[in-house]
């Protein structure tokens, strides 16, 4: 079943969104099929993250073996919410209904 994931880590800049972002690269950690969706938003000073991921096990591998172990390093509050989707749609698809 598809989720979706949010984080608020808070005081997290663009310069300190976009380090993270360089360190993840350089492990290869982005390379997960399942992450179907990634957004980074909200007060350039106090950044949120908000996710869609295929499986929660996917989710579960990413962020305990990569994301969380940089986040700690880097000090960020690693507290992520997890839901279940029950539904997820392009809007385009959404209008045909």
């Amino acid at each position: 079943m598809a989720i979706v994931t949010h984080g608020h880590p808070g005081g997290m800049t663009m310069q300190m969104y976009e380090e993270g972002n360089r360190r993840l690269r350089e492990s290869g950690a982005f390379q997960v099929p399942e992450h179907l969706f990634h957004a980074c938003y909200g007060d350039p000073n106090d950044l949120q993250i908000f996710g869609v991921w295929q499986t929660r096990e996917a989710w579960d591998r990413f962020w305990n073996e990569s994301c969380r172990p940089i986040m700690i390093e880097m000090g960020y509050d690693t507290s992520f919410a997890v839901y279940e989707i029950h539904n997820l749609a392009a809007v385009s698809q959404l209008a045909e209904h």
